[in-house]
Formats: C-alpha cells, sequence, structure tokens
C-alpha cells in the first residue's frame, strides 16, 4: 500500500512537471512577443499651419523586440469626430528596402515619418497598429498654434469672383468662444489710414470641444462694395480676436499650384470632400511622385495653367449635377487604379522615378481613355516613331535637368507625355490589327 501511494505521488510530480514545463515552454515562445510591440508618436499635439495647407510632420516610433521576417505594420487612423479612417502600410527597413519603411533606431526601436495629411480635420485622432497578431494604439491630437485664426480661401480675387460667388470666409483655433455670432469689419488700407467698408455680423456654430475648422461665405447679391486694392479683414468673437489682408485685382490672377500643392478640384467634386480616399491618393501620387523632381514639376506647370482654366467651371457643374458627379466618377475609376498600379511598379526614387511613373501611367492612360480610337483607325503603323520620339523627349528632358534650363523642361517633358500616351493608343491599335488578322485567318 504504502509503495503504491509512493508511485502515485511521484507520477503525479512527474505529470506536473511535464505539464508545467509546457506551460513555460509556451510563455516563451508567445508571451514576449504579444506583449512587446508598442506604437507611440514623437509629440501628443501637432499644430496645423493654413498658410502652408498642412500639420507638423509626425513622426511614428515603434518599439519591435522581435523582427518577423516579412511581417508589415499596419497602421489605421481614426478620428474621434467623424467617419474618417486613414490605411497606411510599412516594412521594416533593410538595406535593399524602397519605399514607407521603418528605420532601425536602436535594438528595439524603430520609427518613420508619417507622410499621411489629414487635411482640416483637427482634433483627436488615434493610431491603431498590427503587428502580426499583436496590436497596439495610440493618441495625438492636430490643433492651432493660435486661439483663434481667421483667413480668406484666397489672397486675391477679382470683383466678377466676388459677385459670383462671395467672400469666403475660413476660421479655426484651439478655443471656443460662448458667443453664437462673429463679428466681422472690413477696411480698405489707404497710404495713411484704413477706411472701413463693411462690417457684418455671421452666425457660428458652438462646438462643444476644440479645436474647430469653419467656412462660410459673405455674398454680395446687389452690389460688390469694394474696388481694387488691399483690404484687412478683422473679426471678434467674444473676447477672441482675429485679422488678414486680402486683395482685389483687375484681373484675373494666376493659379500657381505648382510651387504650392493645389486641390484636384474635379475629383473632389466628384467624389464630395478633398479627403475622400481617392482624391488622397491623387494628391500624393502628384505631390510626392511628380512634384518632387524638376521634370515632374516643370510638366505640372505647364499642365496647370490648362488643368485650372477649366476645372472650376466643370466642378462648378458637378456639385450641381449629381449625375454629372456619378458620370466623372466612372471616368476616373481607371485613372485612379493606373496611378494605384504605377506607385507599386515604379518603385525609383529622384527624376528616374518620375520619368518612369510618367512613362508608365501615360502609356496605360492612352490605351484605357483612347482605346476606340483604334478601331476605326490603325496607329500600330506609327509606334516606331512614336518610341524614337519618346527617347528623344527623354534625352532633351535630361539635357534640361543638367543645365537647369526650364524652357527646355517645359517643353520635353509635355512631349514626352504626349508620344507615351500615344504609344498606348498605339499598342492597342497593334493588338486589335493581330486580332483581326487572326480572325480573318481563322475564317478563309
Amino acid at each position: 500500500m504504502k509503495r503504491f501511494f509512493f508511485i502515485a505521488i511521484l507520477v503525479t510530480a512527474l505529470f506536473m512537471q511535464a505539464a508545467f514545463a509546457q506551460t513555460e515552454s509556451k510563455k516563451e515562445v508567445v508571451g514576449p512577443q504579444r506583449t512587446g510591440f508598442e506604437i507611440n508618436t514623437d509629440k501628443s499635439v501637432y499644430y496645423f499651419n493654413y498658410d502652408q495647407q498642412s500639420h507638423e510632420k509626425i513622426r511614428i516610433i515603434a518599439k519591435i523586440p522581435f523582427i518577423k521576417s516579412g511581417e508589415k505594420i499596419e497602421i489605421k487612423s481614426v478620428y474621434s469626430k467623424g467617419p474618417y479612417e486613414f490605411n497606411d502600410i510599412y516594412s521594416i527597413c533593410s538595406d535593399s528596402s524602397i519605399g514607407k519603411c521603418f528605420a532601425k533606431l536602436n535594438d528595439t526601436y524603430y520609427f518613420v515619418d508619417s507622410d499621411r495629411q489629414y487635411g482640416h480635420l483637427l482634433g483627436k485622432w488615434a493610431l491603431a497598429a498590427k503587428y502580426g497578431e499583436e496590436g497596439f494604439s495610440t493618441p495625438f491630437e492636430i490643433t492651432t498654434p493660435k486661439p483663434f485664426e481667421l483667413y480668406t480661401s484666397s489672397q486675391k480675387y477679382t470683383i466678377k469672383q466676388l459677385k459670383d460667388a462671395g467672400l469666403q470666409i475660413i476660421f479655426l483655433g484651439s478655443k471656443i468662444s460662448n458667443q453664437t455670432k462673429l463679428y466681422l469689419e472690413i477696411f480698405k488700407i489707404k497710404d495713411s489710414a484704413q477706411v472701413s467698408i463693411l462690417q457684418t455680423e455671421v452666425p457660428v456654430e458652438v462646438l462643444n470641444e476644440p479645436p474647430y475648422y469653419e467656412k462660410f461665405p459673405i455674398t454680395f447679391p446687389n452690389k460688390v462694395p469694394f474696388d481694387v486694392g488691399r483690404y484687412n479683414i478683422t473679426s471678434s468673437w467674444g473676447d477672441l480676436y482675429a485679422s488678414n489682408i486680402f486683395e482685389i485685382i483687375g484681373e484675373v490672377p494666376v493659379v500657381d499650384n505648382s510651387q504650392k500643392g493645389g486641390g484636384c478640384l474635379i475629383a473632389t467634386a466628384a467624389y464630395g470632400s478633398e479627403l475622400a480616399p481617392q482624391v488622397q491618393m491623387l494628391r500624393e501620387f502628384r505631390d510626392q511622385k511628380i512634384m518632387s523632381t524638376s521634370s515632374g514639376a516643370s510638366f505640372l506647370r505647364t499642365f496647370n495653367i490648362i488643368y485650372y482654366s477649366i476645372s472650376p467651371t466643370i466642378a462648378d457643374a458637378e456639385r450641381q449635377n449629381s449625375h454629372l458627379q456619378v458620370i466623372v466618377k466612372v471616368v476616373l475609376y481607371p485613372l485612379i487604379g493606373i496611378l494605384d498600379i504605377t506607385q507599386k511598379i515604379a518603385v525609383f526614387e529622384g527624376e528616374v522615378g518620375s520619368l518612369s511613373a510618367g512613362f508608365l501611367a501615360s502609356t496605360l492612360i492612352g490605351a484605357s481613355y483612347l482605346w476606340p480610337l483604334s478601331l476605326g483607325y490603325n496607329f500600330a503603323r506609327f509606334y516606331k516613331k512614336i518610341i524614337l520620339v519618346i527617347v528623344a523627349a527623354a534625352s532633351l528632358t535630361v539635357l534640361g535637368i543638367l543645365v537647369y534650363d526650364s524652357s527646355i523642361l517645359m517643353v520635353s517633358t509635355m512631349i514626352f507625355v504626349l508620344s507615351s500616351v500615344m504609344l498606348g493608343l498605339s499598342l492597342v491599335s497593334k493588338a486589335v490589327t493581330v486580332l483581326r488578322t487572326k480572325n480573318k485567318r481563322e475564317t478563309n
């Protein structure tokens, strides 16, 4: 009996030891990996600059004790005040890494400077990160450096613009007044003094929680009370004060969006918001892939002269016609897909990256949008000549970059893009010709 009791105790002890060892083994493999991943921003508060239409760059810092081969860091940005979410995917940098990735800070910590911009969505945000099966979230805030700021949507207007659309006022800030009306006074700036031209009160919505961003137009249904000159617009909202300068000129101002990232007017009107993912993608492709180089910026300067002369009219028509919005969305759908493919394939940086992205995107655009022309005419006969034009334009672009000649770049980049579009059309035409020849042979 004693022997049996001793054997039972020994077996129980061995079983418990094995179970304990197995538990410890599982903890050793899984425990630290599931609890070790963390993510934070380098600041808790970032300031929005209206003049630059952007906020301070956000640096994301990740604590990664155990690197998992091939694993990506997925980061979702979630806005506290509305249904806005943005998704970004980062890899861990290596010597051969290309694109967005977390660079090594020390043995445990990695960082990346996010190029994500959150527009005018001021307030509290959260980054929800996922790395394999591990997750972590951290809050941050985007606010204004001053308690109250006021701007006009443009620094220059014409009388016709004020008559048609009014004077659009934009105000933002990190403090909320308890007043329900914004008092405005506009002065004309003269050599020796300022003369009051207009006084008005505008009802505003008192938000529950700062910061805020709001815009509204002051319209002039009868007569615009201004003439050509410089004006100072001042405002008071309870104990908060702000002012800004704008100018009325005698002719339509030239919109220079090559120096400052402008809006994608047609796409914004189609999707209803400049924060729509499709609009964000178009803007990011322009600013990060094209605008970052001399050749790309030169092409956009020429393109914008045409685009911004017609896009306001089209955008206004879209806002007044919901059917037109749907049509524009359908038309833009292939373009968005093409640019997404281009961003993934054209991985080179600098001038080479800009030219390769421009070539690939333009060729696909020509094939996608102009293919019906190939049904009535054989463009395939020109594709060799088109290739020669592309090579010549690319060579001329390189020359323009080397000698810093903007005139050469403007001409060469325009020819490069247009000939690439025609190459796409000619390739489709060649494919159509081959199919027709094949069908004739099978028929005969």
